[in-house]
């Protein structure tokens, strides 16, 4: 296809139109999608747990005399 135009990136001085079409498309599966988002929320949780023992304890394992306290 050739171009029928020359020095776009002059511009013509005219607005150009743009048009969208949306596409119907079958019904998002809610199920798969709110186990997702709760899986995602656990491993959050799970992630923000780890960072805030770590800091709790400065990065170091309880020993054996400050298990048994």
């Amino acid at each position: 296809m050739s171009r029928t135009y020359k020095d776009s990136a002059k511009g013509s001085g005219r607005d150009r139109h743009i048009s969208v079409r949306g596409i119907r498309r079958r019904q998002p599966d809610l199920r798969r999608m709110s186990r997702a988002l709760v899986r995602q929320a656990l491993a959050d949780a799970a992630a923000e747990e780890q960072v805030s023992f770590g800091q709790a304890t400065n990065g170091q394992q309880p020993g054996p005399s400050e298990a048994n306290e």
